[in-house]
């Protein structure tokens, strides 16, 4: 983060921050999914990608579900003001029960595509658990 934006949120008390932790969640989630589509229209013209392709789909059922939930992870975590390593397990966790019953879903309905992507959302949150147990000294401020 910047230092100014860094600042900002570390002066507000506690409880705001507590209370912006699932808006920061949700923004963050929702920005990576724009900047993946973005990422998906600039690709589509400069290499001419269509949608049959297995690189749209691989972009569409593994890159955003990984990225943004990764995203999501990381920024809900940021503007936690303590206990920040139980925070990404927390969101992580309820990133995983979304994208689980997502693969639900599709075992129960042979959809290939939605059991990719429900493991790829499951590993994205696991990934970011995981970066923020191996950088706790990042996360700390």
């Amino acid at each position: 983060m910047s230092t100014a934006l860094e600042n900002f949120i570390q002066n507000q008390p506690d409880w705001l921050r507590w209370m912006l932790v699932p808006f920061a969640v949700a923004a963050g989630f929702f920005v990576m999914f724009l900047l993946v589509d973005i990422l998906w229209w600039i690709s589509r013209i400069h290499l001419l990608i269509t949608e049959d392709s297995w690189r749209y789909q691989a972009i569409q059922v593994v890159l955003k579900p990984i990225s943004a939930t990764g995203f999501a992870v990381i920024s809900g975590v940021c503007v936690a003001p303590l206990y920040k390593f139980i925070t990404s397990i927390i969101i992580g966790a309820a990133f995983i029960i979304f994208w689980g019953t997502g693969v639900v879903n599709a075992i129960s309905e042979l959809n290939y595509g939605m059991l990719i992507s429900g493991l790829s959302g499951s590993v994205g949150a696991s990934v970011a658990v995981f970066n923020v147990m191996l950088n706790k000294n990042a996360f700390m401020n």
